[in-house]
């Protein structure tokens, strides 16, 4: 499955660490978790693969961001698959502060969540 060898890319400021994860798939979300465990903390991340697609929900909740970009139109952050569950519990857990998805084709992204 090629998204595992996705890049991921981890950016530190005085004030933030994001934690962008492209197309990571459960394999390569697996080995970055073992790896990484704790360190995979930020207080922004991107959602892998338009956030849907086996980004494991063990792993999220390692990030525990309080920002999450989804790069995704809202009709696919609203599917109802298999990964609606890990969206919602992202969506309710109590370090979300903000959800933002973005339609490449639109202009501006779109907050979906402000608590």
């Amino acid at each position: 499955y090629f998204n595992n060898s996705s890049l991921v890319t981890r950016i530190y400021t005085e004030d933030y660490s994001a934690l962008f994860t492209g197309d990571i798939g459960k394999e390569g979300t697996n080995l970055m978790t073992d790896v990484y465990g704790d360190y995979l903390k930020s207080d922004i991340c991107q959602a892998a693969h338009h956030g849907v697609e086996d980004f494991t929900i063990e792993t999220y909740r390692i990030i525990r961001a309080a920002i999450w970009f989804y790069p995704c139109n809202n009709s696919l952050y609203n599917l109802t698959n298999r990964d609606r569950e890990v969206r919602d519990e992202i969506k309710n857990a109590e370090y979300t502060e903000k959800i933002y998805l973005h339609d490449r084709r639109g202009d501006r992204p779109q907050a979906s969540l402000n608590k």
